[in-house]
């Protein structure tokens, strides 16, 4: 039987309604005065509006799955224009983070305006939206993004105060290259007395390495009986592998203001479990298959449904007897017909693989988090690396010990040991993962077998608080790359959050 929604059963006088709101109203977007009280009732319980906020509809089809929440960057212009009339604007971190990101959450977005009271409202996205209003401080040159009336960016940087400088660096270092013309952005700066603003750019220019910009900045001052405070001029601090505290703190704001890319949770631990029971076969693969290893899944099978392995972690999900493993036939690929370089690697994974499962159960046991990682990742490393040195693949000391070249070994032990506190220490059980993954690959602590023990790391972490396993494979080592090279070298981790959140296995 069809559904009562279905449009064969919505009777013709609701169906021209929705037709005339939709004509008057091309983006969906509605405020209760567009239509009448009948309306509104009929439309609404019919399943045709989705409320945003208090007097504001979004008109859609009764079958239309997506949540209200995915509208609202596409409902807020509407609404401030609706509102505010063309006296309006972001405030300038707002306008910064637009700019730099228009197309996710921000989190936060504080609007400036000249008529209209305050006003504070949180959607349910959990994006924070406040409005003041502000007749002296309105910018007399305006952008506009996505529909939003955004500051220049030259004027985004004059304004921004130094707390909000400190906390959104990253965008900030992001478009200080961009600039070309610097000298009459200074002197505007200047002449509206916002002598802070020209010093905080020339500190941050001179720490960049920009030194013809810091100069010019410095030259400017010397003009007004300034001077430029002495900074040390480095390449970039976000690529110093000692600053990993810095660059933490810079990939944790920026996924806070993405919460849309954070994965979610599933409710029931033992279904995500055993989901990931049914998926390491896959995992094996794939995940070798970044680093280079061909190896047939039947090889794989094989192996984990080996007699010797059939004992798993005492707490992990057991499988039903049809859903076990199987070994595949004799006339199948055998681990004789496999590259020993790959075959060794697939058998360190997949009994590090067994030994992260005991780690997770620990985990989920209430072990503590700090303690866990320090114990029981030796294992893990050992059980990854050892086959590939008794196959004399790699040297003995390769296996447990940190690389020393380019840093010495002491300070990335030390290094490893700042990546423990502030992986423990996280207050964002959802972060954790990606967090620890990102932080692994910036600091590369050994010589081989960084990705795999990454891999490790984010599944554990997530799959003891019940997030879906993630999985890639060589097909994705392109998008893979480019994620990676944002996160380190730009401090923008959400490329990276987007493809693991995309290649989950729930």
């Amino acid at each position: 039987m069809q559904s009562k929604n279905n449009d064969s059963f919505v009777s013709p006088t609701l169906k021209n309604a929705w037709k005339e709101l939709q004509q008057l109203a091309p983006k969906g977007i509605l405020n209760s005065k567009q239509m009448t009280r009948r309306q509104r009732e009929r439309l609404s319980t019919a399943g045709y509006l989705d409320p945003i906020m208090r007097g504001w509809y979004r008109l859609k089809t009764p079958s239309e799955t997506n949540p209200t929440t995915d509208f609202i960057m596409e409902f807020l212009p509407v609404y401030l224009e609706e509102r505010l009339g063309a006296r309006w604007c972001l405030s300038a971190e707002s306008s910064l983070i637009i700019a730099t990101d228009p197309h996710h959450n921000p989190g936060r977005l504080v609007v400036m305006a000249e008529i209209g009271s305050t006003t504070v409202h949180t959607f349910e996205n959990g994006l924070r939206l406040t409005i003041y209003q502000d007749t002296q401080q309105l910018p007399t040159r305006m952008e506009t993004t996505i529909g939003f009336r955004i500051m220049p960016l030259d004027t985004v940087l004059g304004r921004m105060t130094n707390t909000q400088w400190t906390r959104q660096r990253h965008l900030v270092d992001q478009v200080l290259p961009t600039v070309a013309h610097w000298e009459p952005i200074i002197w505007q700066w200047l002449s509206e007395e916002r002598y802070q603003s020209v010093t905080r750019l020339g500190v941050r220019l001179a720490e960049l390495g920009l030194k013809t910009e810091s100069d010019l900045v410095q030259q400017c001052l010397q003009e007004e009986g300034l001077n430029l405070p002495t900074v040390k001029t480095t390449k970039s601090q976000i690529l110093d592998f000692k600053d990993l505290t810095t660059i933490w703190d810079i990939w944790s704001q920026k996924l806070v203001n993405n919460q849309s890319h954070i994965l979610n949770p599933d409710n029931s631990l033992i279904k995500s479990l055993s989901a990931i029971e049914h998926c390491l076969a896959k995992d094996a693969q794939h995940h070798l298959s970044l680093s280079g290893f061909t190896i047939p899944r039947e090889a794989i099978i094989q192996w984990l449904a080996g007699p010797e392995r059939a004992a798993d972690a005492h707490g992990w999900p057991t499988l039903d007897p049809d859903e076990r493993l199987t070994p595949p036939d004799q006339t199948d690929t055998l681990p004789g017909d496999i590259d020993p370089q790959a075959m060794v690697s697939m058998q360190g994974y997949l009994e590090a693989l067994r030994m992260v499962k005991r780690s997770i159960v620990r985990l989920m046991e209430g072990k503590d988090l700090e303690r866990v990682l320090r114990q029981d990742m030796r294992g893990w490393r050992l059980a990854l690396m050892s086959p590939s040195a008794e196959a004399g693949l790699i040297t003995r000391r390769q296996v447990l010990r940190y690389r020393t070249t380019e840093s010495p070994e002491t300070e990335i032990r030390a290094t490893m040991d700042t990546w423990v506190e502030l992986v423990a220490n996280c207050p964002d059980e959802s972060q954790r993962g990606i967090l620890a993954f990102m932080a692994i690959l910036h600091i590369k602590p050994w010589d081989q077998g960084n990705q795999r023990m990454a891999f490790l790391l984010l599944n554990a972490l997530n799959a003891a608080i019940g997030l879906p396993w993630t999985i890639l494979n060589q097909d994705q080592i392109h998008d893979f790359q480019k994620a990676i090279t944002q996160s380190l070298s730009f401090g923008n981790p959400v490329l990276m959050a987007r493809l693991l959140d995309t290649h989950k296995i729930s």
